[in-house]
């Protein structure tokens, strides 16, 4: 996930009562991950040349799933049926990605189509609503590759529009909306489309290298992490176009390499990266203030150097109950069931009692947490001639 990962079919939006004073995660050994998406019961990570499994019930890997070609994004249907798998290379003159129907045994299936110019291979994939897939690309150099939809029950699939290589989509939690942050280009496109009717539905140029991107259950609240910290953007009352409302991070300091929002979108949770070694890790945010809400964990995430896929990438399972990280080495999975943070529940669901990880305390508290807010008219909170300095972050929608 920058990326979503969240089910509105539960009937119950539940805040967990009480925090837990030690990150309950298990570590798995998976070398060269790159991506993961939570499916039922199973977390898919994939990594080398196959699609590696680990079962959230029985806490045990299961086989992996070989696949002929490295793979990179990777992500499933809202009901759980599809899952999409990027694979780089190019072979005979066709890219291709994987496709896994779950109603159909579950074995992956090549799905090729004529390559473009210097294209080397698809990178990202994003379902959004109506079980309609979206696919980027890589490049040999540096350059412009198609953005591709396709539909798994025809087998039809089209060119959208042109975009930047490895440009990084995810989908808004209702699954309407695109959310895109064109990669490897200084003025730093932002954008949200409509893969349904192939229409832009507003965007921002940021003028920072952008890499992940993440939107809330309508989009409503979108964020775009850059060296310069990451960038909270938000669409309401502007007919439909982006506008910075705040930063959680600082220049060439510290700040979130990957973002996810769990449902209700009051929250976010990041993975944080810090040269000085005091912010960084999983942490909770509101995403109404940008206050620091919780600790997760303080895993040492190193700067990504504008890249994704590596380390610091996070997926969140659709009830917010798990959370992937990508770390050296492998895969950290968190048990969220005893965080401060906004979970779907079905009614009637059982305390929970067991866990695939373990405890594991804090080095040290962090530091207070500084945020940048800005107004209606681009003056950052607390700094406009008239404001009162140090204001305090009031919820600002």
């Amino acid at each position: 996930m920058p990326k979503h990962s969240r089910s509105f079919v539960a009937l119950g939006l539940a805040l967990a009562s009480a925090a837990s004073s030690a990150a309950v995660y298990v570590d798995l050994p998976i070398a060269d991950a790159r991506d993961h998406a939570f499916v039922g019961d199973t977390l898919y990570v994939t990594a080398d040349t196959r699609l590696h499994r680990y079962d959230l019930k029985g806490c045990t890997p299961l086989p992996p799933i070989a696949l002929d070609s490295p793979p990179a994004g990777i992500d499933a249907s809202a009901n759980g049926r599809w899952i999409a798998v990027a694979g780089q290379g190019v072979s005979a003159g066709k890219a291709h990605f994987y496709l896994v129907d779950r109603d159909d045994g579950g074995t992956p299936r090549k799905i090729e189509f004529p390559a473009e110019f210097y294209e080397s291979g698809t990178y990202m994939v994003a379902w959004t609503a109506g079980d309609v897939l979206s696919i980027t690309s890589s490049f040999a150099g540096s350059g412009w590759v198609p953005l591709r939809r396709y539909d798994p029950h025809t087998g039809a699939i089209d060119q959208v529009r042109g975009v930047r290589q490895d440009s990084m989509i995810a989908a808004s939690g209702d699954g309407a909306l695109l959310a895109l942050a064109e990669s490897n280009i200084s003025s730093g496109p932002a954008f949200l489309w409509n893969p349904g009717t192939a229409q832009y539905a507003g965007g921002i140029d940021l003028y920072w290298f952008v890499f992940e991107i993440a939107a809330d259950d309508t989009a409503n609240r979108v964020v775009v992490p850059t060296y310069g910290g990451a960038h909270v953007l938000s669409r309401e009352g502007r007919n439909g176009a982006l506008a910075q409302v705040g930063t959680i991070g600082q220049y060439a300091s510290w700040g979130p390499l990957s973002v996810v929002a769990p449902p209700g979108g009051t929250q976010f949770v990041t993975a944080d990266w810090d040269w000085n070694g005091t912010r960084q890790g999983v942490n909770i945010y509101s995403a109404r203030t940008l206050a620091l809400q919780k600790r997760v964990d303080n895993y040492p995430f190193p700067w990504s150097g504008n890249g994704a896929l590596s380390q610091g990438r996070l997926t969140l399972s659709r009830d917010a109950r798990w959370l992937a990280a990508t770390i050296a080495g492998g895969v950290r999975l968190y048990d969220l069931a005893n965080e401060p943070i906004d979970r779907i529940l079905e009614p009637g669901t059982p305390p929970v009692t067991t866990s695939c990880g373990t405890p594991h305390a804090l080095d040290a508290a962090p530091p207070p947490q500084d945020a940048r807010r800005f107004d209606a008219d681009g003056w950052e909170v607390g700094k406009r001639p008239g404001d009162t300095p140090g204001a305090p972050l009031n919820d600002f929608d």
